[in-house]
């Protein structure tokens, strides 16, 4: 829908931006929400693995 090369982008890729834009939305509090959806309640570390940290919450975590 995008236009994107479908090549470029697996189902991991929507699942990573997803839970990203999730806890990036809510912060540490939207991992719960992430847990909430599917497979990612299950206690494993899928949620964690999938949302990645921004790199805004990285520039955040560097000053001094």
């Amino acid at each position: 829908a995008l236009g994107l090369p479908r090549a470029d982008f697996d189902g991991y890729s929507l699942r990573i931006a997803g839970a990203t834009e999730l806890r990036a939305a809510h912060g540490l509090a939207g991992m719960d929400i992430i847990r909430s959806y599917g497979r990612w309640g299950d206690g494993s570390d899928i949620a964690f693995i999938y949302a990645r940290v921004t790199a805004a919450e990285q520039l955040r975590a560097t000053e001094v």
